[in-house]
């Protein structure tokens, strides 16, 4: 259950990574 819930954690915080390269992007486009 701990493992699962860590592993979840930092797949969210890499997730989050993702999205705010791609936030940037877009703004960069503008």
């Amino acid at each position: 259950m701990e493992y699962n819930t860590g592993r979840n954690h930092l797949v969210i915080r890499e997730y989050g990574r993702h999205i705010q390269k791609m936030v940037e992007y877009l703004l960069s486009l503008e």
